[in-house]
């Protein structure tokens, strides 16, 4: 069956790297989870609605950061276009692909699932968004704002030349990073692509988080524990012991749900994940959507690098007009992340942060695609 479903998307050539742990591991703990799933042919009207825009590939799966880009991107479409949204999840999409090809017509835009996804290390979402960029090539396609990265092995080598032929053969697409580092290698690599900026979109994105929440005198460690993760379990106990001896609750959590969400769920999941955060003092993160729940939640965060640059470089942006996070780039030497939790919990001005404020105009490039009449 996994074979099946991935031929659909792949060559030969790269059915093997498909097969490998990542997306195996994706399979068997998702595609089975059907907890409110809907097939496409089910869940959308008889008759679409042209111009439309349809949003592809979006979560049922378990990271909250993800359901939080959905959430984000219906909320910017609802602000700045005009016309109906169709959402297809990428359940839907695995299931019934070739509907697409009936649903939409060449005067509608396809937007594709913001994230981390681009390039190697999430492969099916890659490999599905090349085919959808080779099989539409008429319509304006919008992926929403990424994180690139492509990694040293061979296979990435290979994976790279063909998403490059692919996209930069498309008259009409628009790729939007979230961060420098992704827009300098994105223009390098597609340089007939429309490659343009705008940062992640979960900042703009507005959530009913419970402002009466009581805030312990605690710390909340918001750490990965899956292939992204450099903070093995020695140093999180550490970390743990060190808050202990300061005389503060240590709390634990993950931007992952215990099962898969699903669309009438993720709303409900955000805020729920945003009030954990908001309960405590402090937030220590290697997630990029931990580090961004912290800042919309107005609560200090420490922020650790992970393998790559996301985390990094999306803090740049945040930075900029919102002082609220201590970036570290390794944590090899301790004292220095020791150091940076005494001095937050210490600080008064740290007690009365404010959440974060969108510069609405970041923005801008992006809310330029759905204008009437632009294509």
């Amino acid at each position: 069956m996994i074979k099946k479903i991935i031929k659909k998307f792949a060559t030969k050539n790269e059915c093997t790297a498909l097969l490998g742990d990542n997306i195996a591991y994706y399979y068997f703990t998702n595609h089975f989870i059907k907890n409110g799933r809907k097939n496409m042919i089910e869940y959308l009207p008889d008759e679409i609605i042209h111009p439309a825009v349809f949003l592809i590939s979006t979560p049922t799966y378990q990271n909250i950061g993800d359901h939080a880009l959905s959430i984000a991107e219906l909320q910017f479409l609802e602000k700045h276009w005009n016309g109906l949204v169709y959402e297809i999840t990428l359940d839907q999409l695995r299931d019934d692909y070739k509907k697409l090809h009936t649903l939409v017509n060449e005067s509608d835009i396809i937007c594709i699932q913001a994230g981390g996804n681009m390039g190697t290390e999430y492969l099916e979402a890659e490999v599905i968004r090349r085919k959808v960029i080779a099989d539409f090539p008429e319509n304006k396609i919008v992926s929403f704002p990424q994180t690139i990265f492509y990694g040293e092995k061979a296979i990435s080598r290979i994976l790279l030349m063909r998403s490059k032929k692919s996209y930069n053969k498309h008259k009409s697409l628009y790729l939007f990073a979230r961060e420098e580092k992704s827009y300098n290698l994105m223009k390098q690599i597609y340089s007939k692509a429309n490659v343009l900026f705008a940062p992640d979109i979960v900042l703009q994105a507005k959530f009913e988080s419970n402002a009466e929440t009581v805030r312990q005198e605690s710390v909340l460690l918001c750490l990965r524990g899956d292939c992204e993760s450099v903070v093995g379990e020695n140093k999180k106990n550490e970390i743990s012991n060190f808050i202990t001896q300061l005389g503060y609750g240590v709390n634990t959590t993950d931007m992952s749900a215990p099962e898969a969400v699903c669309q009438d769920k993720r709303e409900v999941t955000i805020v729920n994940k945003l009030n954990e955060f908001m309960a405590n003092r402090l937030v220590i993160t290697d997630r990029i959507h931990g580090m961004i729940f912290a800042a919309l939640a107005g609560v200090p965060c420490i922020a650790i690098s992970n393998y790559n640059h996301k985390v990094e470089e999306e803090w740049k942006i945040i930075n900029r007009n919102y002082k609220g996070i201590l970036f570290l780039k390794n944590i090899e030497d301790m004292n220095i992340l020791f150091t940076g939790i005494e001095n937050i919990m210490a600080k008064k001005s740290m007690k009365d942060l404010k959440p974060y404020s969108v510069n609405e105009s970041e923005f801008n490039l992006l809310i330029k695609m759905f204008e009437t009449g632009e294509k």
